[in-house]
């Protein structure tokens, strides 16, 4: 029998702090803080953020009702919205209605899986010279080499620009960026942006970087005029209803959009996945003689896929094990009703974790274990549908989610096919949940030759 709850009733939740409500608590470590409200209150948690009240959901026919089933009637949540509008605008990851659909239309014929198909070349090739570079170094720091990689990649494939010389510069304002939202999104005081903190000179001088570099490249390919037939060109040339052309400053905003989402969720996929490898010789080794077999010695090719599927395998149980993206906070527009009876009221911030329910033993039998297995052909068909959902799904759902499968299949076979790799040190490697799910420092890998 179904239980009847009153729209007005809180779920149970966290008591609140004095000062921010349950801030402090989530801003010491907010993976912790949402995998503990799962164990403790169950399915539907209620707790404040600074003054934001969150629904927390953590089974999946509720998430899907959020994601999915009854998506029209929420949108992005405005806590995340206002951090993030002073680095990305109205771009893609942060708008909604009419615009995000127009803006989502423009973007996504970039990553129609024929167009994402002509990019498996130049990611091997990319990764071929990296590992070039390799052969007077013994050991790496794994996710330096990961972010740079993506990074090249994301920038070449999208926007026909090489960076290589700028790639330092950009991975620090990357990660200037992410420190800064962290920060501002999870304290309970924070002063205006005039106030000349350091702080907020990092900041105004991070958005200043990060916005002149892709307007460059915007402004030398307008005057140029030159059509690449890439995602830069399909946004100059883009018009909408009233005819009228994207600004420059539109356009950076989409292109700083998919550049850093592009890069910075896979530089983190591939440097977990080296970690995880590192410490499983037993999957390693099958890796090592999946990529023999299926390659031969020879770079990996578009056609080669089919033949990587242990590789795919390792990948998604990554992405299970430390999804990039590890929640999706929205706001509703109206009333949500839930299975048990739960309405969520209009104007309330609903978080979902893609970490928490990935992380659940109902769906994944010792889901702390690293177990590519999980996801063979015969096994994943038993994998709820809403249980697993590292790109998230629904109507926002991650437009470039091909793009990132295939670059991670092709990177791992392409460095596992010429480098065994192990860690320095063996101690544990701790998570840092800024916008991505980043290893809290460097992971340094001693490298041998195959």
């Amino acid at each position: 029998m179904v239980a009847t709850v009153s729209p007005t009733r809180r779920p149970p939740g966290p008591p609140p702090g004095l000062i921010g409500g349950n801030a402090l608590e989530f801003r010491k470590g907010p993976v912790q803080f949402l995998m503990e409200n799962s164990r403790l209150y169950g399915d539907v948690v209620a707790y404040r953020l600074l003054s934001y009240e969150f629904w927390q959901l953590n089974h999946p026919e509720d998430i899907r009702e959020i994601l999915l089933g009854q998506a029209h009637k929420v949108e992005k949540a405005p806590i995340y919205k206002q951090m993030l509008s002073k680095y990305l605008g109205n771009g893609l990851l942060n708008s909604d209605g009419a615009f995000w659909r127009r803006q989502r239309s423009l973007v996504a014929p970039a990553f129609h899986h024929r167009r994402v198909n002509t990019y498996a070349d130049l990611m091997v090739q990319y990764t071929l010279d990296m590992i070039e570079g390799w052969r007077e170094q013994r050991a790496i720091d794994i996710y330096e080499a990961m972010t740079q990689l993506t990074l090249y990649i994301v920038v070449k494939t999208l926007f026909n620009t090489d960076i290589r010389g700028q790639a330092a510069e950009i991975g620090d304002l990357t990660a200037t960026l992410q420190e800064l939202v962290s920060s501002e999104q999870n304290s309970p005081l924070r002063l205006p942006d005039w106030v000349p903190t350091p702080a907020n000179r990092a900041k105004r001088h991070s958005i200043e970087r990060l916005h002149a570099i892709p307007l460059e490249v915007i402004r030398e390919r307008r005057t140029s005029g030159e059509d690449h037939g890439d995602l830069l060109s399909m946004l100059l040339s883009a018009r909408g209803e009233n005819g009228e052309a994207m600004s420059d400053e539109e356009i950076m905003y989409e292109a700083l959009t998919i550049f850093l989402a592009g890069h910075d969720t896979t530089a983190n996929a591939m440097t977990w996945a080296w970690y995880l490898l590192a410490q499983h010789p037993e999957v390693k080794a099958r890796l090592h003689r999946t990529v023999d077999e299926a390659l031969g010695g020879r770079p990996a090719t578009l056609e080669d896929l089919p033949r990587l599927k242990y590789v795919e395998m390792i990948v998604k149980e990554v992405l299970r094990l430390y999804p990039p993206s590890f929640s999706v906070a929205r706001r509703t527009l109206e009333p949500v009703t839930l299975r048990d009876g739960w309405v969520i009221p209009p104007d309330m911030n609903v978080i979902v974790s893609q970490y928490v329910v990935q992380h659940d033993a109902r769906w994944f039998a010792e889901p702390e274990r690293f177990d590519p297995e999980r996801f063979s052909p015969e096994n994943e068909e038993k994998i709820g549908k809403y249980t697993y959902f590292p790109f998230i799904y629904g109507p926002r759902v991650c437009v470039g989610n091909q793009f990132a499968m295939m670059e991670a299949i092709l990177i791992v076979a392409t460095i596992a096919q010429r480098y065994d790799m192990v860690l320095r040190d063996t101690q544990p490697v701790p998570m840092r949940a800024l916008l991505t799910l980043n290893p809290a420092h460097g992971i340094e890998m001693v490298l041998t030759p195959r």
